[in-house]
């Protein structure tokens, strides 16, 4: 999830209204050069309209002020726009491991997870959370709480295995990570699976873990034949 907010630094031009009509002197305004923010608009009373989920980053936008009245009486503008992005990444990574080296999916065995947090916008996250409700994580703090654009923090967790999981012979689960950038808006992601064979070409794959349990239980079959009719010959009606 992403939040934007824009950040506006304006050189206002020194436009002269000659003659000026109290009343009737209108201004025209219209953008000259998008600076690369792609649908960046002006209204004639001056606001700049951003469009929703631009790109991050700095842009330096012109438009043009004209009075109606005499329309070659004309200056530009040039604005300094900066998109804020606060969006983060969490990749969740799983390795079952045989506590007791016996080979055999049991209870006392562990899946150690390990969950990464990217900061993939451009303002700074805090408090930095991650839940994971299927193996009893609330809250749990990365190893920086606080992230930078482009640093990333992790966690890792041991979680025994249950009997339940052994039946089910795999654990599937995600997580959902959660921050407040410097303003205090919330941003939350929903895990994406960092194991190659969970890939789906999603963002937010599941992470699975196989348990290929070998229960130690043999099945014995026993038949018996009966000749019905006592003749000493396997034939219809024998049992």
């Amino acid at each position: 999830l992403k939040k934007f907010n824009v950040f506006l630094g304006i050189n206002f031009p020194s436009l002269s209204l000659i003659p000026l009509i109290p009343g009737l002197t209108m201004l025209h305004l219209s953008i000259a050069d998008n600076g690369g923010l792609i649908g960046v608009s002006v209204n004639n009373n001056g606001t700049i309209i951003v469009p929703p989920n631009s790109k991050a980053g700095t842009y330096r936008v012109t438009y043009t002020v004209c009075e109606n009245l005499n329309p070659n009486n004309c200056s530009t503008a040039t604005i300094t726009i900066i998109v804020l992005e606060s969006s983060m990444q969490l990749t969740k990574g799983a390795i079952y491991v045989d506590a007791n080296t016996d080979g055999i999916v049991n209870l006392g065995d562990l899946i150690t997870y390990t969950f990464t947090v990217t900061n993939t916008g451009n303002t700074v996250l805090n408090n930095i959370a991650i839940d994971d409700a299927e193996i009893g994580v609330t809250g749990i703090a990365i190893s920086n709480s606080t992230l930078n654009p482009g640093e990333e923090g992790s966690v890792t967790v041991d979680y025994l295995i249950t009997q339940q999981n052994i039946d089910s012979g795999q654990v599937v689960n995600s997580a959902t990570a959660t921050a407040t950038d410097d303003s205090n808006n919330v941003i939350t992601d929903i895990s994406d699976s960092s194991n190659p064979a969970d890939e789906t070409g999603g963002d937010a794959d599941a992470t699975v873990t196989l348990l290929n349990a070998n229960s130690n239980l043999d099945l014995l079959k026993r038949v018996s034949y009966a000749d019905t009719n006592g003749d000493s010959i396997i034939n219809a009606g024998d049992v």
